[in-house]
């Protein structure tokens, strides 16, 4: 699989990669609290959420320089296989967590657990982008379906304005305020509508 055809949030900006990973590092160990993480477990919390192109970029880095520091021609990387995907991710992790150790956002307790340190790692995105808890995600499908039922194919006001509703439905009859009401509503959260809500 090329990266170039992988959707990778900040393609072409590993930077950008490197701040969500972290991001959700950070997330996982936070809600941990006192407790903390072993590396399994924040492995199996965080690596879903690994951009796997940008993973595999920086993994392919990591092993041409391992490679060049004993001396030798780096000619060709891994194979591109799922079992040395996994392993960039493994890896990317791994690297994440410890940079934050050194930049005191996370910490490695002697038994080895991990647990979030005293600073917040700066990013350039915001909560909601990182949308650790899936929160946004929910509401821009539940928002979706919404619309589908509202203004699909003999939506709600496609029958409101043709008068199909049927007489003996057991649906409320809606007034023409709140009709009205529906449709700006519906106006205002199409997709790339000014004050839409955000996707």
């Amino acid at each position: 699989m090329s990266p170039k055809r992988e959707s990778v949030r900040g393609t072409g900006r590993d930077t950008a990669g490197a701040t969500s990973v972290t991001m959700q590092i950070w997330y996982e160990l936070h809600q941990a609290g006192q407790p903390g993480l072993s590396f399994e477990d924040l492995l199996d919390k965080v690596s879903p959420r690994v951009p796997s192109g940008y993973a595999w970029r920086r993994y392919l880095r990591h092993k041409k320089s391992l490679i060049q520091s004993r001396g030798s021609s780096f000619v060709s990387g891994p194979e591109d296989t799922p079992s040395n995907r996994a392993a960039a991710i493994r890896y990317v992790v791994r690297a994440s967590a410890q940079s934050m150790i050194q930049l005191h956002s996370a910490i490695r307790r002697p038994d080895g657990r991990y647990a979030v340190g005293p600073r917040k790692p700066k990013s350039v995105f915001t909560d909601d982008q990182h949308d650790f808890d899936h929160a946004v995600s929910r509401r821009a499908v539940a928002n979706m379906e919404l619309m589908r039922l509202l203004i699909g194919p003999f939506g709600l006001l496609e029958r409101i304005r043709l008068g199909q509703l049927r007489p003996k439905s057991d649906m409320p009859k809606l007034r023409v305020a709140e009709a009205a009401a529906l449709e700006r509503w519906a106006e205002a959260h199409r997709p790339g509508s000014v004050g839409a809500y955000p996707l």
